[in-house]
């Protein structure tokens, strides 16, 4: 059963912690760093939740899709912000989740 490898709870996507966490870099502040790069982040987590998604790792792409929805949201990209968060509703299992993300 090689296909249900993809689908485990312990399978990991490297390439895509890998850009998840430059979106979350991108995004953080620090003392030589004084605002957040919204655009970078979007771009970062919207690799990272593709990525994800191709390997099957639903909760992930998930929470990626929200944090590319949030950063769109605040680099004034509206359209980015309603794709990322429909993307999210349709991989809820919650269907009461689903339809708040959606509305």
């Amino acid at each position: 059963m090689v296909e249900g490898l993809g689908r485990s709870s312990l399978a990991t996507d490297p390439e895509g912690e890998k850009a998840f966490k430059k979106g979350k870099k991108a995004i953080s502040t620090g003392f030589f760093k004084w605002s957040p790069d919204y655009l970078e982040g979007a771009v970062m987590f919207e690799k990272a939740a593709k990525s994800f998604a191709a390997s099957g790792l639903e909760v992930r792409a998930q929470e990626a899709w929200l944090e590319y929805s949030s950063c769109s949201e605040k680099s004034n990209e509206m359209t980015g912000a309603a794709e990322g968060l429909q993307e999210a509703a349709f991989l809820c299992k919650d269907y009461d989740q689903s339809i708040m993300l959606l509305l």
